[in-house]
């Protein structure tokens, strides 16, 4: 298998800062948090067509311009962000952040070609305030989402795979936050009304 596309540069010099590699932020104390801590509750849950429709109209109706059409992931993704963030009872100023898993075959220039067997699979990231996304306009959240999936692009991924070229420990860059994919069944605290 030839992996040389995927090569960091010699000399290896990343251009941006990937935030998705940061350590994650700290919990900072919240007034709905006691001293009491009680086991979170997991539960997996599915949207329906019907559910999903109403977060389009919601994103719609919030975008009266009408401007931006926004991808069915990218308002799934801000409406758990905003929810997860809700239902962990965190503080105002907590930082909070979304990983996002993206192909990066057509986002290389030249792209993979179609007969590259191996993933090709970068993760990038956004911090938002907790209270950011719960006082925010819905649409604000999903175009924090948009923004960062139109940034990543051939020099972006190249800049992470120079940066991961100069980590001398890998096991450090593992992250830890709230990863909407298809490959994961994002949890939440309790259960959300869509309406």
């Amino acid at each position: 298998m030839d992996r040389t596309l995927l090569r960091a540069r010699v000399p290896p010099t990343p251009t941006f800062h990937h935030v998705e590699f940061d350590p994650a932020p700290s919990i900072l104390p919240s007034e709905s948090q006691s001293h009491d801590h009680k086991p979170s509750m997991f539960s997996t849950f599915k949207l329906t067509v019907d559910q999903l429709n109403t977060l389009k109209a919601k994103s719609n109706i919030s975008n009266a311009d009408d401007t931006m059409k926004y991808s069915t992931f990218n308002i799934l993704a801000a409406y758990l962000w905003r929810s997860i963030s809700k239902a962990r009872g965190l503080s105002n100023d907590q930082p909070t952040r979304i990983y996002i898993p993206i192909n990066g075959r057509s986002r290389l220039n030249p792209p993979v070609p179609p007969g590259y067997f191996g993933n090709v699979v970068f993760g990038v990231t956004k911090i938002a305030r907790a209270g950011d996304l719960r006082s925010e306009p819905f649409t604000k959240t999903i175009e924090r989402i948009h923004q960062l999936l139109r940034r990543v692009n051939d020099d972006y991924i190249r800049s992470a795979l120079d940066y991961i070229e100069k980590v001398p420990d890998l096991s450090t860059l593992i992250s830890d936050g709230v990863v909407p994919s298809m490959w994961n069944q994002p949890m939440l605290s309790r259960k959300e009304n869509f309406s």
